[in-house]
């Protein structure tokens, strides 16, 4: 029986959890540029290299957010 009842406690702690998650609001995909705070919307984001910076032949992107959700993308487009 005592199994019984810590599993009853565990399952009350996880309705608790999934309630404290839920009404936090809908979780969504995004991208925020560092510095320019310039957001990218849709389910597919396309970062263009213009939006980087070259140094030599590398390509440097800077994000203060970058949340992608499953089945979205993030696509670089570069040289």
């Amino acid at each position: 029986m005592a199994f019984a009842k810590g599993t009853r406690k565990y399952h009350r702690s996880g309705w608790l959890l999934a309630a404290a998650l839920a009404s936090t609001g809908s979780l969504h995909a995004e991208i925020v540029f560092h510095g320019s705070g310039t957001t990218l919307p849709g389910a597919e984001m396309v970062i263009e290299a213009s939006r980087g910076e070259t140094r030599g032949s590398n390509l440097f992107h800077s994000f203060s957010v970058f949340n992608v959700l499953g089945g979205d993308a993030a696509v670089f487009v570069g040289p």
